[in-house]
């Protein structure tokens, strides 16, 4: 077995890492939601082979620099995912992503592990643009992207479809003016 890069990211309730192969079973058990699914790439329902291919994805991904994509940890469980996803060293940009397990939305975690995630991209990573790609009927996750400054910059419509009905996707953006 090749060796991970380690990253760990420490909050005041969290910890932002990658993901075990013991985290498996708590994977399912928070990912598979029908509502993740809707809004995220996760399929519904989630099973087991989900959760190994997710955690061996990520940890790949990882190791070739194109992603940082960590479980959430809170009370020594994981409880959702946030990070870095589609790395792009040439341009200094990223998408962020987040999601959360049911039990824990409505909580301040996503706005947690999302500081998080923009503190590494700009100030680990020294990117110098972060954006995010949310649809627009996802008003809490439009909230946690503009409560951290993101802004819009684009509307995609038809984008995709959701309970059958195609829906506009919304880009946006969060820029690092602190000096490189």
């Amino acid at each position: 077995m090749s060796r991970s890069k380690k990253v760990e990211l420490f909050g005041e309730r969290i910890l932002l890492r990658g993901l075990r192969e013991t985290d498996a079973d708590t994977l399912v058990k928070i990912a598979n939601d029908a509502e993740i699914s809707k809004y995220t790439p996760l399929p519904f329902p989630f099973s087991l082979t989900d959760a190994e291919k997710i955690i061996g994805g990520t940890r790949n991904a990882m190791n070739r620099d194109k992603s940082y994509f960590l479980g959430i940890e809170f009370d020594e469980t994981i409880i959702g995912m946030a990070g870095l996803l589609n790395l792009s060293r040439p341009d200094k940009s990223s998408e962020v992503g987040y999601w959360v397990g049911k039990d824990y939305r409505g909580k301040g975690f996503a706005t947690e592990a999302l500081k998080l995630v923009i503190d590494f991209g700009f100030r680990e990573e020294q990117l110098q643009k972060l954006w995010g790609r949310v649809t627009e009927n996802n008003s809490v996750s439009i909230a946690i992207l503009e409560g951290q400054g993101f802004y819009l910059v684009e509307r995609i419509p038809k984008a995709r479809m959701i309970d059958g009905v195609l829906t506009t996707d919304l880009v946006y953006e969060l820029t690092n003016h602190s000096p490189p």
